[in-house]
């Protein structure tokens, strides 16, 4: 038998690391396009964001309203808003704990999970993001245990399903893959009585019903074209065990490419593998979060074969339960290979410490707060172009007053010769700025762009920040561009 002490102290020391870990240096990197619409949207009337006059194009509006209410709380700013998802993301301790236990994971074990949602890669990375996805990651667990409880066959675990489900759809609409998984979780290797079979058909159709007030905002998102990109989901699908366990740093930001794949090796076949061999040796495996994880991926990967919705940070709903699994399978493994079990949690261990210390020792996210610095120390009266057009957003955060124009554009800028955007720039009589921002694109392709702006343009400064390339750029007199200019000024 189990020893009767108190998680308590434990889960509390674990969650005080939890909050730590997300909110130290929270205010280090520069605000993102993403994190830039949250602040926009957190600023909307409450009446905007319920009728879905202020969205953005793929996501409900239960993060935004509390999002609002806290930074009228406490304060507006990218720092405050960060530290919402810091506090809530942190929450994700006791849940992951309270699931363990109600998955019959034993208690040495269920804190070790606890441990590992809360010096979690993707967890910290995502909880220190003014984001939804961390408050997402704690309401799955939650609703998870409500799922369990289902399981198990207590009634008013029903009630909680129904609460916990509709909380999830008003969070992301990952919820409806989250919410099929869990039924999946909740049936598996059980035969259903029809009272049984009804209610909890009754508890779906609820979850369902709460959700049709939300319908005209997602089909007003589905109508501008709300997916992912078509050349992004298939790596993020073949990373997705690597970057569940180590997360952004090292899954995306590593690099040369060949320690990328020497880590991604270490993950799958030191890690993954072992701990699934452990967990189908396992006579008592934790079901739900076993089935839930597995099945959310296939679930997703499947609709992704028809629209691109797979992401890592939309997955990252699913760690907790991942790391229940782990842990889990880790455990059966020491029973039968005490030194394979300890060689894979040192294996872990290791890759997850490398992976906060990237965290935190290197910048990950486009440096717009450098580039205003830039143009507010050289030349701040110029106006900005940006190529593409997600950084006007951040950049104007940091210099409000500041005339900018965002511009679209290509991966591979076959769409800049023909834009109007020359001609607003050729307009410039002082100058202007001109930052490229192509996230997709190769150095080779920046280059061209940058050489067939140097034919137009007399490039005063060039500077290289993080992913953005700031450029300063005048018009000749007698170049062309300044003639297309004088003619359209006529």
């Amino acid at each position: 038998m189990e020893p009767r002490a108190s998680a308590t102290p434990a889960l509390l020391g674990l969650t005080a690391l939890a909050l730590a870990l997300r909110l130290t240096a929270i205010g280090s990197e520069s605000l993102w396009y993403d994190e830039a619409i949250s602040l926009k949207l957190a600023a909307a009337p409450y009446r905007d964001l319920l009728s879905g006059a202020a969205r953005d194009n793929g996501n409900p509006w239960g993060y935004w309203l509390i999002l609002r209410a806290w930074q009228a709380l406490v304060g507006p700013g990218i720092e405050t808003a960060r530290a919402l998802s810091a506090l809530l993301g942190s929450l994700v301790v006791p849940a992951t704990y309270r699931l363990a236990r109600a998955d019959g994971v034993r208690r040495t074990e269920s804190l070790l999970a606890a441990l590992l949602v809360a010096a979690s890669p993707p967890l910290v990375f995502l909880g220190r993001e003014a984001r939804v996805y961390a408050l997402f990651a704690v309401a799955a667990a939650l609703t998870a245990l409500a799922a369990g409880g289902v399981r198990r066959g207590r009634k008013s675990a029903h009630v909680e399903l129904v609460l916990g489900g509709i909380s999830l759809l008003y969070l992301h609409y990952y919820a409806f893959f989250v919410l099929a998984a869990l039924a999946l979780a909740i049936v598996w290797g059980r035969r259903l009585s029809t009272s049984e079979a009804a209610r909890l058909a009754a508890t779906y159709a609820c979850i369902g019903l709460a959700f049709v007030p939300l319908l005209p905002l997602l089909r007003a998102q589905l109508a501008e074209g709300a997916t992912r990109s078509e050349s992004s989901w298939g790596p993020h699908a073949v990373l997705f065990p690597f970057h569940s366990l180590v997360g952004h740093t090292l899954a995306w930001k590593l690099d040369p490419r060949w320690l990328l794949a020497a880590a991604y090796a270490m993950v799958v076949l030191g890690v993954v593998l072992p701990a699934a061999w452990g967990l189908l040796r396992q006579r008592r495996a934790p079901v739900l979060s076993t089935v839930t994880p597995l099945a959310t991926f296939f679930l997703v990967l499947l609709v992704s074969l028809r629209s691109p919705l797979l992401h890592s940070r939309y997955m990252a709903v699913v760690v907790p339960c991942m790391m229940i699994s782990l842990v889990a399978g880790l455990s059966s493994l020491a029973n039968e290979r005490p030194r394979l079990a300890r060689s894979v949690a040192l294996l872990a261990a290791t890759l997850i410490v490398a992976s906060l210390a990237r965290l935190y020792a290197e910048p990950h996210k486009p440096d717009w707060r450098g580039v205003a610095e830039a143009v507010g120390r050289i030349a701040p009266g110029l106006p900005v172009f940006f190529l593409d057009d997600t950084g006007a957003l951040p950049y104007a955060y940091y210099r409000p007053s500041d005339a900018s124009f965002a511009v679209a554009a290509s991966a591979d800028g076959t769409r800049w010769a023909n834009d109007s955007a020359l001609a607003s720039m050729s307009a410039q009589p002082r100058g202007f700025w001109l930052a490229l921002y192509l996230p997709y694109a190769s150095a080779a392709v920046m280059d061209e762009l940058t050489r067939e702006l140097s034919h137009r343009y007399r490039v005063d400064r060039l500077e290289d920040r993080l992913g953005v390339r700031l450029m300063l750029m005048n018009v000749p007199p007698g170049h062309p561009a300044s003639a297309e200019s004088g003619s359209e000024a006529k």
